[in-house]
């Protein structure tokens, strides 16, 4: 069997297994603590994971790249990290004109824990299952049929699987550079490093607002102008955000190209944004594993 078809069967499992549980805790109406509701997102992902390695056998070092980084490339991979954030945050905020924010809730109920509890399960445990997962396996086992398309379908499988509209339209995007940095550096490792600073930042920034001591008059007088304000003001914010993400995404060409550099893949890499690499040989990536997967996940998104 193709390795293609393996791993799409991988995600098939997953995100059965996934919905059976979620469906499992509605049905019985379980409502389970924030953080092991969390963790238990996690498990459910890593599981089947290593149970494949463990059926086929396969020893994760042969298929995902764990490379030593120069510490001139983990600097730059941090500047990386900050400047995809205004990226993502418009991207966020497009999305929450059409749908719900499904992060804050969360981040409501963290702020309430110790601070590195909060960090191990909104920023540590994510960057590398999760990377380990999508930038890992599906990522390494779908750029055998062609880079660009590995990148953009792993980035596509990353933002369904969290299940809601709101996380999907940016973790799909942040999906395409967390690829990009791993081709860039050759190793996951800076996925992880990457993935951690954009968690680790929005939980320390909502973790600090919400320990601000405001006076209640203060609150009460700017709720009311913004309810006579709102939506003038947010596009206002998002007009900003757009002006900064575009900066940003410049900035972010430049530093791509110059970590490739430093980490010897110059040639490659600029070899891979001029599409100029070819895989010798193309799998059928698209099944009925796959598809069956992606309809699952959409239909959890749109209607549960």
């Amino acid at each position: 069997m193709e390795r293609t078809r393996k791993i799409n069967i991988l995600l098939y499992i997953t995100v059965a297994i996934y919905l059976a549980v979620t469906l499992c805790l509605k049905v019985f109406q379980i409502q389970l603590p924030v953080m092991l509701g969390l963790g238990l997102g996690q498990i459910l992902v890593i599981v089947p994971t290593i149970l494949y390695f463990v059926i086929q056998r396969t020893n994760p070092l042969q298929l995902i790249r764990f490379r030593g980084l120069k510490p001139s490339v983990v600097f730059l991979v941090i500047l990386v990290a900050f400047l995809l954030i205004p990226v993502v945050t418009f991207i966020n905020s497009i999305s929450l004109l059409f749908v719900e924010n499904e992060v804050a809730p969360v981040m409501t109920t963290l702020n309430s824990l110790p601070f590195g509890l909060g960090l191990l399960f909104i920023a540590i445990f994510p960057a590398v299952v999760e990377e380990f997962t999508f930038r890992g396996v599906y990522y390494h086992t779908y750029l055998q049929n062609g880079i660009w398309k590995g990148i953009f379908l792993s980035a596509f499988i990353f933002g369904l699987m969290h299940m809601n509209i709101n996380q999907f339209s940016y973790a799909f995007v942040l999906g395409i550079f967390l690829a990009l940095i791993v081709e860039a550096t050759g190793s996951i490792f800076s996925a992880m490093l990457v993935h951690f600073i954009i968690n680790g930042n929005s939980y320390v920034l909502s973790y600090l607002v919400s320990h601000m001591q405001t006076g209640a008059s203060t609150s009460v007088d700017m709720i009311e102008m913004a309810d006579m304000t709102v939506l003038p003001f947010y596009m206002l914010t998002v007009l900003f955000l757009f002006v900064v993400a575009s900066i940003c995404l410049f900035l972010l060409y430049l530093l791509y190209k110059q970590i490739a550099k430093i980490s010897g893949r110059e040639q490659y890499f600029n070899a891979l944004c001029h599409r100029k690499i070819r895989p010798p040989y193309i799998e059928p990536t698209v099944d009925i594993y796959l598809g069956l997967a992606i309809l699952l996940c959409i239909v959890e998104m749109i209607w549960f």
